[in-house]
């Protein structure tokens, strides 16, 4: 016997179309003026063109397969999920003909074939693969300026931005990576030239361009790699693995809603600030109650509004830990 599903709350159009908490009220009065246009409900979310996606709903979220509803790799809930950065998720392709893999993809079909270009949504594949190399990027990456500040005494926040690009440089490469190697799955490898004529016939085998793509992107995606690469490896420190859980709701996720929270655009001192409240609540699970004071000081210093969040329990910044040994703010 089946349990019970929860009761969906969520308001909706006059057509039934669930909103979104990520939408503002333009986004919604163009989700419902399309909807009236049609004349039936549609999927909503927001394409690249900003316009509502207006694919009908086949999940039961009330979203279209491209935008939460498809279940690319079958893994449970709980995986990692990453933001697609709007700048570097240019680069995934949308869905069309021109995909080598159209012919065999769940996710073709003549519906998407009559949407306007700039509807067409992105390659679900493709945002899961970027989503979980920059997450992997991020983690590694963060590891490393963690270590080399460590050694110089500089602050941690002056290196992050260009390491963010460069996760977000090789998540690309990564995505690039894996298109290639779709292509390369239905197009030849070789390309053979046949020359013949009165006095003789030779024959030629060449690396065709879609492997010659894939061999130049490797080498690239390579180059990279060892560019970012750590000198002496190290593990993790407590600090990178718990902001890498806190990244860990689902690689395959793309509903608006994980988006937004994933994404919160913060500043160098908020993102600073973050770092040092997960290491204030690392170090007073191992017992440094004094170390893990001006751990938080320093990060109240930064933002004091992400500080007072540590004690507020309904908050994703909320530190059990920290709440129960000094249930009131220290003062600056």
């Amino acid at each position: 016997m089946q349990p019970d599903q929860p009761a969906d709350t969520r308001p909706r159009t006059p057509l039934g179309t669930p909103l979104s908490s990520a939408w503002d009220p333009a986004h919604i009065a163009l989700v419902e003026a399309r909807e009236a246009e049609l004349n039936r409900r549609i999927c909503g979310a927001r394409t690249l063109s900003g316009v509502p996606c207006s694919l009908g709903p086949n999940h039961e979220n009330g979203r279209c397969k491209y935008h939460g509803g498809f279940n690319l790799t079958g893994a449970p809930q709980g995986n990692r999920n990453a933001t697609v950065h709007g700048l570097y998720s240019r680069a995934i392709q949308v869905c069309g003909e021109q995909c080598p893999m159209w012919k065999t993809c769940p996710c073709a079909s003549p519906e998407v074939t009559k949407l306007p270009g700039p509807e067409r949504p992105q390659c679900p594949y493709e945002v899961a693969a970027y989503n979980a190399a920059l997450t992997d990027a991020k983690a590694g990456l963060a590891a490393r300026v963690e270590k080399e500040n460590s050694l110089s005494r500089e602050p941690a926040s002056a290196a992050q931005p260009m390491a963010d690009q460069a996760a977000c440089t090789l998540a690309i490469l990564q995505v690039m990576l894996l298109r290639a190697s779709s292509a390369l799955s239905v197009k030849p490898m070789v390309d053979m030239a046949i020359v013949t004529s009165e006095k003789y016939n030779s024959t030629s085998a060449k690396p065709s361009a879609y492997l010659q793509a894939f061999m130049r992107i490797s080498s690239e995606h390579r180059r990279y790699l060892r560019m970012y690469a750590m000198d002496v490896p190290a593990p993790a420190s407590d600090t990178v693995l718990f902001e890498q859980d806190h990244r860990g709701q689902a690689d395959t996720s793309l509903l608006p809603e994980d988006l937004v929270e994933l994404d919160p655009h913060e500043t160098p001192a908020q993102r600073r600030a973050v770092t040092l409240l997960t290491e204030c609540e690392c170090q007073i699970a191992k017992g440094n109650h004094d170390y893990s004071k001006k751990v938080f000081s320093r990060a109240q210093f930064l933002s004091p509004e992400l500080a007072a969040l540590a004690h507020d329990p309904n908050s994703e910044f909320f530190l059990p830990r920290f709440h129960q040994v000094y249930p009131m703010k220290l003062s600056g």
